[in-house]
C-alpha cells in the first residue's frame, strides 16, 4: 500500500508494520537528556524526589524544541488567524529520558506538545491512549478559513477508526466537538476537507457490524465562532433502494481514487438571481457559461474527478455535484448538469421558484419524470424519481 503524505505533515522514525494496519511502536533513545524547563518557582534539589504534578492544574510542562523534534514521530502545523504553532506527537515512554516520569502522570501512550511560533520550548498539551492507525495515513491537516486544524485516528476495531480533531485557539490546543462528541467513527482514517467549511467521512456497514449492508456518507459543517462542527448531511446507500449497493460501491471507489472527490451535499442555494442566470446560460456558478471553451474551464479548475462519455457525449465531473458536457467537435460546453443533492432547496421550493413547466412526461424505461422549462435561448430539463423527487437538473441550448 502506498502511503499518502498529507500537506503540512512530516513523519519519521517508523520501524515497521504489524499485520495489515497496526504499526509497531518506535524505539527512540538518546544518549543525553535534552534541556527542559520546569514550571516557574519550582526547584528540584539533589536527593529530593521530583514533585508530583497534577495534570488538572495549570502547571506547564515544557521540553526544548530540539528535544521535541528529536523524539517526535509525527509533526504538523496549526493556525488560528495570525497565530501559528508546531505540533509534536511523541511516544510517552520515550519522554522518560527528557522529563521525569512523575511529570508525565498516567495520561496515555502518546503525548502532544505545542510550540508557539518563535518559541524555544514546546508545552505539553494532552496525552492520548489507544493503538494509533498507521501514522502516514491517520494524521490529517485541514484549512478552514483562518484556522488550520489537525486530526488523529485511533483503531476501535481492525477496520473502524475513531477520529479526534483539535484546533489551536491562539493559546492552547482545544479538542473539537462534533455535535457535543469528541470522536467520530469512520472507515477512513482522515476526513475529506471541502472548501473552507466542511468535513466528510464515510462508514462501511461491514466495519460497524451493521445488519444492513451498505455505506453512509456524513458531512459536518464548521462553526468557527464555536470552534466546533455540527451535523449537516447524511446519505446512505443500501440494498433497500434500487442500485443502492452498486452506487455506494462506486462512490467509495471514487473517494479513494480521487483526492478531490466528495459526495455532493446541500451546498448551493438556488435563488431568483440564479433563475435569471439561466437565461444567460449559467447555473449558479457564474464562472461557467454554456458555449464557452471547455479548455477555459480546465485552465481555471484542475480538480475534476472523472473524464468520460455518457450516451456518446464527453464530460468532466467535478466535486460538489457539477458535471460539464462539451461538444467534441467545437470543444464548447454543451450541458451543465447539477445534482439535486448539491442544492439546499427542497423540491417544492425549486418548483415554486421555477414556476410551471412547459410540459412534464414520464419515462417508463427509466421510471422517472422529466420536466421541460425554457429560459431565453436555453432549456432546463429536470429529472425526478417515480416519487417525484428531483434528482438532477440539465441546462443546455434549445438547439
Amino acid at each position: 500500500m502506498t502511503a499518502i503524505m498529507l500537506p503540512g505533515i512530516t513523519f519519521r522514525g517508523l520501524q515497521g508494520i504489524v499485520g495489515l494496519v497496526l504499526i509497531a511502536l518506535i524505539v527512540a533513545g538518546c544518549s543525553e537528556k535534552a534541556p527542559i524547563s520546569l514550571p516557574e518557582n519550582e526547584v528540584i534539589d539533589e536527593g529530593v524526589s521530583e514533585p508530583e504534578v497534577d495534570m488538572n492544574e495549570e502547571v506547564g510542562v515544557f521540553i526544548s524544541i530540539e528535544a521535541a523534534k528529536e523524539h517526535a514521530i509525527a509533526t504538523t502545523v496549526v493556525r488560528s488567524g495570525e497565530a501559528v504553532g508546531d505540533v509534536y506527537l511523541i511516544e510517552t515512554e520515550t519522554l522518560s529520558s527528557v522529563i521525569g516520569k512523575n511529570q508525565l502522570a498516567d495520561g496515555g501512550s502518546y503525548t502532544i506538545f505545542l510550540a508557539k511560533e518563535g518559541a524555544e520550548e514546546a508545552e505539553m498539551q494532552l496525552q492520548i491512549d489507544g493503538l494509533l492507525t498507521n501514522f502516514e495515513e491517520s494524521l490529517g491537516t485541514y484549512t478552514l478559513g483562518e484556522y488550520t486544524i489537525f486530526s488523529l485516528a485511533r483503531k476501535e476495531s481492525p477496520k473502524l477508526n475513531l477520529i479526534t480533531a483539535w484546533v489551536y485557539d491562539g493559546e492552547r490546543l482545544k479538542e473539537i466537538q462534533f455535535d457535543g462528541k469528541g470522536d467520530v467513527e469512520a472507515s477512513t482514517p482522515t476526513f475529506r476537507a471541502i472548501e473552507d467549511g466542511y468535513l466528510q467521512i464515510y462508514l462501511d456497514s461491514e466495519d460497524t457490524m451493521d445488519a444492513v449492508p451498505g455505506w453512509t456518507f456524513t458531512t459536518w459543517k464548521w462553526h468557527p465562532e464555536k470552534l466546533s462542527f455540527a451535523f449537516h448531511f447524511e446519505r446512505t446507500y443500501t440494498d433497500q433502494e434500487e442500485f443502492g449497493l452498486a452506487s455506494g460501491e462506486y462512490l467509495v471507489g471514487k473517494w479513494h481514487e480521487y483526492q478531490h472527490f466528495y459526495l455532493a451535499f446541500p451546498q448551493y442555494t438556488f435563488t431568483e438571481q440564479s433563475k435569471a442566470l439561466l437565461s444567460e446560460g449559467m447555473f449558479i456558478n457564474q464562472n461557467v457559461q454554456l458555449g464557452q471553451p471547455i479548455d477555459k474551464l480546465l485552465q481555471e479548475r484542475d480538480d475534476w474527478v472523472v473524464h468520460d462519455y455518457y450516451e456518446g457525449g464527453p464530460y468532466y465531473e467535478f466535486p460538489g455535484g457539477y458535471t460539464y458536457f462539451y461538444n467534441e467537435g467545437t470543444q464548447d460546453v454543451s450541458f451543465i448538469v447539477v445534482s439535486k443533492m448539491a442544492l439546499t432547496n427542497s423540491t417544492e421550493e425549486l418548483r415554486t421558484l421555477l414556476g410551471k413547466p412547459e410540459k412534464k412526461v414520464f419515462d417508463d424505461i427509466f421510471n422517472e419524470y422529466i420536466e421541460y422549462y425554457t429560459f431565453g435561448e436555453y432549456r432546463l430539463l429536470i429529472f425526478s424519481t417515480i416519487e417525484d423527487e428531483m434528482k438532477s437538473l440539465w441546462l443546455s441550448s434549445k438547439q
